[in-house]
């Protein structure tokens, strides 16, 4: 009986000595997966700014304060205008119209058209709208962006700022809602980019 009796105690301590390995070796395997797991930079982290899905933004180029949606499901941002007038300025087509906050202040614009694009509609054939550059400043962050003009009678918001402007500057964090006013250093420059030359800002294309 003396040959078992070994043979079990044997088993015993190679049992043992495994039990031993193993917990010496899976904490330092675990430690050295997470120093090789990717974190994001903290330049990525600092370059977007977190933003509700409805914040207050600024138009320019007159610096008017209205109510915006910040919808992902846009592709360009639209603005609620009224009494849209097109007219040819310099051989250029132009377009006039005028925006009413809810304080009732009304700004009357005059922007270049910068392209006319075609929206599509449930009830009847493609409409056409003119598309602008604007300046937009939400939170910290301001962009000229394009801007197409719609008639939004009915809705909540006179803005729809589509991912366009979004684009490797915003957060939507949809649970939230006017987390931030307005404060935008504009400067000169930034007002000039409204300017550019038409159809740099985006291909020609249904939105």
């Amino acid at each position: 009986m003396a040959q078992p009796d070994r043979c079990i105690a044997r088993a015993g301590r190679w049992i043992g000595a495994a039990l031993l390995a193993l917990a010496l070796v899976i904490p330092a395997t675990i430690a050295l997966a997470q120093e090789r797991k990717p974190t994001p930079s903290r330049a990525s982290q600092g370059t977007r700014t977190v933003v509700g899905f409805t914040e207050t933004v600024r138009i320019y180029p007159h610096d008017l304060e209205i109510r915006a949606k910040i919808d992902t499901g846009a592709r360009t941002s639209s603005l609620h205008a009224q009494d849209i007038i097109t007219f040819t300025r310099g051989g250029r087509q132009w377009v006039r119209f005028h925006v009413t906050n809810r304080d009732n202040r009304t700004v009357m614009f005059e922007r270049p058209v910068v392209r006319n694009t075609k929206i599509k509609s449930l009830a009847g054939p493609p409409l056409s709208r003119p598309v602008i550059l604007m300046g937009i400043c939400i939170a910290n962050t301001f962009r000229v962006t394009e801007v197409n003009l719609s008639n939004r009678t009915g809705f909540n918001f006179q803005l729809l700022v589509g991912r366009r402007f979004m684009r490797q500057a915003i957060i939507v964090d949809p649970g939230r809602q006017f987390t931030r006013e307005p404060n935008c250093n504009v400067t000169d420059d930034n007002l000039r980019e409204m300017d550019a030359v038409p159809g740099i800002l985006a291909p020609k294309e249904d939105e």
